[in-house]
């Protein structure tokens, strides 16, 4: 192994009893993990004697964890002996490399571009879990300064999708994003639900289409949305986006939301300084960029600021699913003398009633009411029923939605829209 100047460069070998079964790989699993220990040896600043001084004298101070790797091109397959270049991704010295591996001539077999890494310490790892099987997160927003090369990235299909925004920023956009196809869907008369199906369905068949084309390899898509309460539903549109990331790796989706009034000229800024960044939820806010992480919700015991009131009525709709059965526990668990309406659209039975007495056993009071939320009358005598029979209504916990797995090329856009589930939420209802 040589180690310098920001990079590693390895010898990789597999083990005697593994030679023979290389040719039954095209990506060997033996040279792949090795690849990735070469490249912790560069994270760890190319000290192999640090990594390896925890060994009978405690643990190294970091534990690093491959969790994201935005290509992936195979040449060639992989030979029981081969070379890893492993280097940084990009400018400065961030926890994303990019890793070449070559056969004893040289000859580049595979590339991984831009594999980032999660780096745990110590404490983190020691750190002890009260509860293991299940746990809260809740979304936080850090400050981070945008990439240093604000230049629009190259892509195959760049598509900015406008929506709720100023109607004369399209137009200025186009010509400020050269290479870019701007859509605009303006706010409209209609209230925010029915808003949002149409963005959704629309989103899908855009996202449907590329991928349907077979001539786009790399596609960009970034929805942009000004940051205003009302509009804070429209964040639900990177579901689809994530979901197309997950089954086309050269695929990226994005949900920008802006300050209200942001000029074209600062929008077009906004674009190109993200078009390269890998981040999937981000927010401007008083002119700071913020990106949205996940966080543990403090430990059962903690002194947290819980959504769930005592006394209060909640209902929970797929609550006799094993999501929406989950949130009803919490609840019980973490608010006194609740009660807790579970919405389903399967009868009665004996599962149901079943979850019933091990919410009463939490001192809750637990009701059933058989409910199809497709249909925006039964919301209506629901609601209605629940605010006439307990007094009021102080939260709702959407969990129902029809599991009609498949790839999205696959899909139809009514099944897109029914998987949410959430047709009689409309005209007016919560």
């Amino acid at each position: 192994m040589f180690a310098g100047a920001g990079r590693v460069l390895a010898k990789l070998s597999l083990p005697d009893p593994l030679r023979d079964s290389g040719d039954s790989f095209m990506l060997h699993p033996g040279m792949m993990d090795s690849a990735l220990q070469a490249a912790i040896i560069l994270l760890a600043g190319g000290d192999m004697a640090g990594l390896l001084s925890g060994v009978g004298g405690g643990a190294p101070a970091r534990l690093y964890l491959p969790f994201a790797l935005e290509e992936l091109d195979i040449f060639h397959p992989c030979t029981s002996e081969m070379w890893a270049l492993v280097r940084y991704h990009g400018e400065g010295r961030a926890e994303k490399v990019d890793i070449d591996l070559m056969d004893g001539q040289g000859t580049l077999c595979v590339r991984m571009k831009g594999l980032s890494w999660r780096a745990l310490d110590e404490a983190t790892l020691l750190k002890p879990r009260v509860n293991a099987g299940a746990f809260l997160l809740h979304p936080v927003w850090n400050v981070q300064v945008r990439a240093s090369d604000t230049g629009l990235r190259e892509y195959d299909e760049h598509l900015v999708v406008l929506c709720g925004m100023d109607e004369a920023a399209g137009g200025r956009l186009q010509t400020l994003l050269h290479g870019a196809r701007i859509l605009q869907w303006p706010s409209g008369e209609e209230g925010i639900g029915e808003r949002f199906q149409v963005y959704a369905s629309k989103v899908f068949e855009e996202v449907q289409a590329l991928l349907k084309d077979g001539t786009k390899d790399k596609v960009l898509i970034q929805m942009v949305s000004p940051s205003q309460e009302e509009l804070a539903l429209l964040s639900g549109l990177s579901g689809p986006l994530r979901t197309a990331a997950l089954e086309h790796p050269k695929f990226t989706g994005q949900m920008i939301e802006v300050d209200p009034g942001v000029t074209p000229e600062r929008l077009a800024e906004i674009v190109k300084e993200n078009s390269g960044s890998g981040d999937e939820r981000i927010r401007y806010r008083g002119g700071e960029r913020l990106v949205m992480s996940w966080d543990e919700w403090g430990d059962s015991g903690s002194d947290m600021d819980i959504p769930w009131k005592d006394g209060g009525v909640y209902l929970i709709t797929g609550g006799a699913g094993g999501l929406g059965f989950l949130f009803a526990k919490e609840i019980a668990g973490r608010a006194k003398e609740t009660t807790l309406i579970l919405a389903g659209r399967s009868p009665f039975g004996a599962k149901q009633q079943a979850e019933l007495e091990e919410l009463r056993g939490l001192e809750a009071r637990a009701e059933y009411r058989q409910t199809d939320v497709t249909k925006s009358g039964e919301v209506h005598d629901l609601i209605q029923g629940i605010t006439a029979e307990f007094g009021g209504l102080h939260g709702i916990i959407h969990s129902a939605g029809l599991i009609r797995d498949s790839f999205i090329l696959k899909k139809t856009t009514e099944e897109s829209a029914g998987s949410a589930g959430t047709e009689g939420c409309r005209d007016g209802q919560p």
